[in-house]
């Protein structure tokens, strides 16, 4: 099966860089082993260098020494410290990694031969002769120092002989062809480290790269393999599956090879034959599914059509009841006026009379307003309502709104100020005057209705420089509002319990409509609860020459 060769093949791959990765460990191991050993032959070189080197400068201080009897004890003192220093070293090195003997040793040299071999008494080893020379020269040196100087002549010289003797030479052996000998030695013992530490890289560089070639080799091989293996059967399932994604269900991927490959595609032609009778039944199903909706569509097709009928005699409804409910407003309203101006004149009305006449009037203007909502609910299901935007001055828009609210502000005992700022008031807008106005008036209806008698409702606007829009701020002092509601105010027919308690006949349209009248004006209108009772409206409108289309501008009341 193809996945048992995959297995075996990484299994190889795998086995082959756990091999690679344990000698890479060993290699560092024994360069790191070689290294040690080459250090240590090097700095066992050092040391005698520095032995021979201390040993002719004690002696040279002796001799001073005995000459003017004015040698320093502490150079003495420290040239015995390093050469104890040194053959501590020497000592300490050979104890860890004992070198053999070169094989380039001078025949003569038997002492050296004797020291140098592995074998040999501890004794007769240089640095056993060394250290017995060291011991010797040290006694020597620090029992003719506190001699020389009341030592006469002849005795100084007695004393520059036997200091030769014992430096030079010691158990019978000349100290100084040892000493050279063992740095000879040493020399070539170092030489030869280093030459087997760099054969020793070599040969790991060498096992490395071979290794490594190996990896390769296997992998370049098992890829070539599973490449030149792998490439048509893939070839097929894709051709199968593309045709299959178009909807050809007739292509077949071959199933010869017994592998992994055979199993997808059995399963990929029983995927077919599925398909293909799925697709002869979905084609009887739709055949059977457009005769029903075509049927259907034929059915809503005349509902609606009904629908569009009992909507346009809901519209002439509304339409009807709103012109003649307005025709007889406009008559009562205009009667009471003529005879509250006629009894003001003439003086024969008396005060019953005269209050009679204006709750007629404001009865009358209630009626109206519900007149004007049902007439814009009959055009607000009808059509989208236009607006004629021109330049405008605020000024002209409040003090117009301020106007139609004053006298049902009056009669109920309410004071309207108009807290514009100057700047506000010279203010244009690209408006449509008696929409803007009929927005500010909704909003002052409601801030006077739901006041109570005596209070105060404010005016206020501010441009905003910054954001190229201005601001008009409507207050009162009245009911208030629940803060949950303030959103849900501007929805239609929407009045909370405490306004259907204070004013039971309004319908809930008009800040509908006046948020309607806003987005229309491209601006923006919310409500907020104040903290010490009451509520604010808040209009955002952009100035004249802002960069905005106006052309369009419509809104759906």
């Amino acid at each position: 099966m193809l996945l048992s060769r995959l297995t075996i093949a990484f299994a190889v791959l795998i086995l082959l860089s756990a091999v690679q990765a344990a000698f890479s460990v060993w290699a560092v191991r024994t360069a790191s082993a070689q290294s040690a050993l080459t250090r240590d032959a090097q700095q066992m070189l050092t040391e005698y260098q520095a032995l021979a080197a201390n040993k002719q400068r004690l002696l040279v201080w002796l001799a001073g020494t005995a000459l003017t009897g004015q040698g320093s004890a502490d150079t003495r003192t420290q040239l015995l410290q390093e050469m104890e220093r040194s053959l501590h070293e020497l000592e300490r090195l050979q104890a860890l990694q004992p070198l053999p003997p070169p094989s380039g040793t001078p025949a003569g040299s038997s002492a050296t031969q004797t020291a140098s071999s592995p074998h040999a008494a501890p004794q007769s080893h240089p640095i056993a002769l060394l250290r017995a020379n060291f011991d010797a020269m040290r006694a020597y040196v620090l029992q003719a120092s506190t001699a020389t100087a009341r030592s006469p002549v002849a005795d100084q010289a007695l004393m520059w002989l036997q200091a030769a003797a014992v430096f030079d030479h010691h158990g019978g052996r000349d100290m100084r062809k040892e000493l050279a000998a063992a740095i000879a030695q040493q020399r070539e013992a170092t030489e030869q480290a280093m030459a087997q530490q760099n054969e020793t890289l070599d040969t790991l560089q060498r096992s490395s790269l071979g290794l490594m070639l190996l990896s390769a080799l296997w992998g370049l091989l098992a890829a070539g393999y599973f490449m030149r293996r792998l490439h048509q059967p893939f070839r097929q399932l894709r051709l199968a599956t593309e045709a299959l994604a178009d909807g050809d269900y007739r292509q077949r991927p071959d199933t010869a090879n017994p592998d992994e490959f055979n199993l997808i595609g059995q399963q990929l032609n029983a995927l077919a034959r599925r398909l293909e009778a799925n697709q002869r039944q979905n084609e009887a199903l739709r055949a059977g599914l457009d005769a029903a909706v075509a049927e259907r569509t034929q059915a809503l097709m005349r509902s609606h059509e009904a629908l569009l009928q009992v909507d346009a005699r809901r519209q002439r409804f509304f339409a009807e009841i709103s012109h003649e409910l307005r025709t007889p407003v406009t008559v009562i309203r205009g009667e009471a006026e003529i005879a509250l101006r006629s009894g003001g004149q003439a003086g024969a009305q008396d005060a019953a009379y005269r209050s009679a006449l204006e709750r007629i009037v404001t009865a009358a203007a209630a009626l109206g307003q519900r007149v004007q909502e049902l007439v814009r609910l009959a055009r607000s299901s009808a059509s989208a309502q236009s607006y004629a935007f021109a330049p405008v001055r605020l000024r002209a828009v409040v003090q117009g709104a301020q106007q139609q609210m004053q006298a049902i502000a009056s009669n109920r005992g309410i004071e309207l100020l108009d807290r514009a700022s100057a700047a506000a008031g010279d203010c244009v807008l690209e408006a449509d005057l008696d929409k803007l106005q009929q927005a500010l008036v909704i909003v002052l209806d409601n801030a006077v209705r739901y006041s109570a008698t005596g209070s105060q409702v404010q005016i206020e606007a501010e441009p905003d420089v910054a954001a190229q829009c201005l601001r008009i701020a409507i207050s009162d002092s009245g009911m208030g509002i629940d803060p949950e509601q303030t959103e849900q105010v501007f929805e239609p027919y929407f009045r909370s319990e405490a306004a259907r308690l204070r004013s039971p006949e309004g319908l809930g349209l008009g800040l509908s409509i006046a948020r309607a009248i806003v987005l229309a004006h491209r601006g923006s209108i919310a409500m907020e609860a104040l903290a010490a009772g009451g509520t604010r409206v808040t209009i955002e409108l952009p100035l004249a020459g802002a960069s905005t289309d106006t052309s369009a501008a419509s809104a759906i009341l």
